[in-house]
């Protein structure tokens, strides 16, 4: 047998593998999940053979014979002359996960022994995901997540500590600034150095990274008024450049950043953070410059995300989706603007349900990784079909 094919599944070709010397004839990209309706009773589209072929001990005609594939399926290729055959074994893989549905898993359950009871961030640096408290960093390799390893955090002086929601990696550092607005860097994610000449201007908090800038929020006194301005500080030049003034409503807390490729090629940055209010919406901005940012707010206020105290937002599986305390729902959204409980396949496990203390990442193979101070938890998730090499999108 030379070539063997099924018809489309559900609009796709799938194609097989053949092993000539084992005698197996598979496909490497797992059919649809319950595509077992489909196989149940199917024709063989294609197979390519010289002589003749049985199943048992019957002569076998697949453009005729249904076949259930559920199930291995055992036939024999004969040459012409009857006198030399070669046994085949089918299989047909199918995925058996829903490929919508987001799967959790626990990790670990002492991964940092209660030092992060406080507040904690996480962030992915140089194939690593690295946990920090003001005194110290946890770290585990992505491709693993159970074993963790513990360095002293060096570098920011006792009067003067990091504040932890601004660590940003970009270009093989870390950043970070402390409370008096200096800006840090780290090549290791454990040992950090002021950046004297950076650090001219107060740094109330950063925003992201892109090529060589930089992009922070700093605090200018102009006429005896402090003001407040996006900017944006070139690494390799460490100039600084003023752009617009911030809008009242701007997050400034517990900010999360996520990015994403509009339908048309842009290049956008989308930024959820505290609310200034309990009763206000968690509203993202949005950026293709981080010069001009504009509020992403829902004409209908029911469409509109609550206040969530320590927002994440990302981009993923072609949607935005916010998370956050006390994790009781997640909501959806196509645009960033108007927003919806995610009804059923994509939700929280019920061990999230009241829990704070907590810091979210996303890796480049689509795992949601999500740290847990005070339960002293990792746990890791994907939609399954991120993990199916055939439907990813």
């Amino acid at each position: 047998i030379s070539f063997f094919a099924l018809p489309d599944i559900l609009g796709k070709q799938y194609f097989f593998t053949i092993d000539q010397i084992g005698g197996s004839i598979y496909n490497r990209d797992s059919l649809p999940f319950c595509s077992d309706t489909i196989i149940n009773k199917t024709l063989i589209k294609q197979i390519n053979y010289v002589g003749y072929i049985t199943s048992g001990d019957t002569l076998f005609n697949y453009l005729a014979d249904s076949v259930d594939l559920r199930k291995p399926l055992e036939i024999t290729s004969h040459a012409p002359d009857g006198l030399y055959k070669r046994d085949y074994k089918i299989k047909v893989n199918v995925h058996q996960q829903d490929p919508d549905s987001l799967c959790w898993t626990k990790l670990n359950t002492t991964f940092a022994n209660q030092a992060l009871k406080g507040e904690h961030k996480t962030i992915i640096f140089k194939d690593r995901i690295k946990a920090y408290n003001k005194e110290q960093v946890f770290s585990s390799s992505l491709s693993d997540g159970t074993t963790w390893k513990k360095e002293p955090l060096k570098g920011f002086p006792s009067a003067s500590p990091i504040k932890l929601q601004t660590l940003t990696s970009h270009n093989d550092k870390i950043y970070a600034i402390n409370i008096e607005g200096d800006l840090y860097s780290s090549e290791d994610g454990a040992t950090f150095t002021k950046e004297e000449e950076l650090s001219k201007k107060e740094i109330i908090t950063l925003l992201y990274g892109r090529n060589e800038e930089l992009y922070a929020v700093i605090k200018e006194t102009e006429e005896n008024e402090e003001k407040l301005y996006f900017a944006g500080v070139n690494l390799k030049t460490s100039s600084w450049n003023k752009y617009n003034l911030v809008n009242d409503a701007f997050p400034l807390e517990n900010l999360s950043v996520t990015q994403y490729t509009t339908s048309t090629g842009t290049e956008r940055v989308v930024i959820a953070g505290k609310p200034s209010e309990l009763n206000n919406p968690t509203t993202p901005w949005f950026s293709s410059s981080g010069q001009e940012w504009y509020e992403m707010k829902s004409d209908n206020k029911e469409l509109n995300c609550p206040y969530i105290n320590n927002p994440t937002i990302i981009y993923y599986n072609s949607n935005f989706y916010m998370f956050g305390e006390p994790f009781e729902d997640i909501y959806s959204s196509r645009e960033a603007i108007n927003w919806r409980i995610t009804e059923s396949k994509f939700l929280y496990p019920t061990d999230f349900n009241k829990r704070t203390n907590y810091s979210m990442i996303v890796d480049e193979n689509g795992y949601l990784w999500i740290t847990w101070g005070d339960e002293d938890e990792v746990w890791r998730g994907r939609v399954n079909k991120l993990g199916f090499e055939n439907q990813k999108k």
